[in-house]
This record gives structure tokens, sequence and C-alpha cells, in this order.
């Protein structure tokens, strides 16, 4: 496996979801031209359900299951640690 390959996958497995609650902010993620948000106090209360990660792999099942399909079709996979005083659609509105 090359480094790209290596750093892809250990994304794909970063806890991001704790990371957001350390970071006090909400999370975006966009997968496959889809887009969600995560409220602060919806990380937190994931945390205290699932003892295992949080990962980036598993919040893009989520977006592709539940996502709202993205404006521009230009919009590529991404997620953002969002401040907690913007709402939803402000921190999506771009995408």
């Amino acid at each position: 496996m090359d480094k790209t390959n290596k750093n892809q996958l250990s994304l794909a497995t970063a806890d991001i979801g704790r990371a957001a609650i350390e970071a006090n902010a909400n999370l975006v993620v966009v997968f496959d031209h889809k887009k969600l948000f995560w409220p602060f106090e919806g990380l937190v209360l994931l945390a205290k359900q699932t003892p295992a990660a949080l990962t980036l792999g598993l919040f893009c099942v989520c977006v592709a299951r539940a996502g709202e399909p993205c404006e521009s079709r230009k919009t590529g996979n991404s997620f953002m640690l969002v401040a907690r005083n913007l709402s939803s659609k402000e921190a999506m509105k771009d995408l």
C-alpha cells in the first residue's frame, strides 16, 4: 500500500465525532454529493451511547442514507468542524 492509500485509510478511520466534541464544534460531512449536519449536542449523545470510534467512514454511511443533495455537483467529499453558533442552514449554505 502506498503512502496516499495509507493516509486515506487513516482519515476514514479517524474518530472525527469525538474530535468535533473536543473542539466544541458541530460537524458537517459531505459525501457522494450529499451533505448532513450533526449538532454538538447530538454528537455528545452519540458518543455516550457508542463506545467505538465515531469514524469518518461511519458518518459517510449516514450521509449516503439520509443526506440532502448538495447544490453544486462540484462539491467534493469533505468534513468540517463548524462553530456551534452557526445553524445547520448557515453551515451548509455553500455546499
